[in-house]
């Protein structure tokens, strides 16, 4: 027959105890993990629909770019001048570097010239 003293039970209760808290953090980590796994992928995909909006807010500007380009020439070419058509010093700013930069083709390019 087995003895045991108190002494046996306490330290099987101890080497227990730390088994089963040495469990209970793996699996947390690993929730934690898979947590995080799951938000990265999410913000993944937050952030490919960021640059494709970005990417057609490019194509929106360059078009709308181009067309003001456009209209400006056009009045020019009628000896109209643009700035006395409109009243905002910010757009009298831009229309006054419409003369300075060539017009850009290419609607995904990040970088535009300076005026």
């Amino acid at each position: 027959m087995f003895r045991f003293s108190i002494r046996d039970v306490l330290w099987l209760t101890v080497v227990v105890a730390l088994g089963v808290t040495w469990l209970m953090d793996r699996d947390k980590i690993r929730r934690e993990r898979d947590q995080l796994a799951k938000h990265e992928a999410q913000l993944a995909l937050e952030n490919k629909k960021w640059k494709e909006e970005a990417t057609r807010a490019r194509v929106r500007e360059h078009a709308v770019t181009k067309l003001l380009d456009e209209i400006a020439l056009g009045l020019l070419e009628r000896d109209i001048n643009p700035q006395e058509l409109v009243a905002s010093p910010i757009a009298k700013r831009a229309l006054r570097g419409l003369k300075s930069r060539p017009p850009t083709d290419d609607p995904t390019s990040q970088t535009r010239p300076n005026p």
